[in-house]
């Protein structure tokens, strides 16, 4: 059956279990019931398999984990967005500043217009993204107060 759908068990032929350890403890008979299958296709990128000592306190079967190679392409889009969380002041009784700004017409609005856009697309999601960003800061605006940079120009420090 695992031939014919292209599936391989890792279980006893992989490196970390070559020796194939049961995963399965009990009072009359140890043995293999808890399996790791792949693709075939996949069969490449396995790393290792693992079978863990038995923690037979908490489970009569032992840990089994697989590491995979995974090759992620991560594209670091160059916009700027604005680094809104550092302009506001986040006092004591901000959650319920913001809370009520998210709770006004205008606010509601765009939240229910966020809700439907969609995210098909990479470009969607982007869409989305920047909608988000600017409902949040619309948020912000209207009801934190914004951090100023203090100038300490010329002022020295007392040894």
């Amino acid at each position: 059956m695992c031939i014919s759908s292209r599936i391989r068990i890792l279980n006893g032929r992989t490196f970390g279990d070559y020796q194939g350890k049961f995963t399965s403890y009990q009072y009359n008979v140890n043995s293999v019931i808890d399996y790791c299958l792949v693709s075939e296709d996949f069969i490449e990128i396995v790393l290792y398999f693992h079978v863990d000592d038995p923690i037979l306190r908490l489970s009569d079967h032992a840990k089994v984990s697989v590491r995979l190679l995974a090759s992620v392409q991560v594209i670091c889009l160059k916009e700027n967005l604005d680094d809104f969380p550092m302009k506001f002041k986040w006092e004591t009784i901000s959650p319920e500043l913001f809370l009520n700004a998210l709770k006004s017409e205008e606010i509601k609005v765009k939240i229910q217009d966020f809700k439907h856009i969609q995210t098909q697309s990479q470009s969607e999601v982007e869409a989305a993204l920047h909608s988000l960003h600017d409902t949040l800061k619309m948020a912000a605006n209207k009801s934190l107060k914004r951090k100023t940079k203090s100038r300490r120009n010329g002022i020295k420090s007392k040894p």
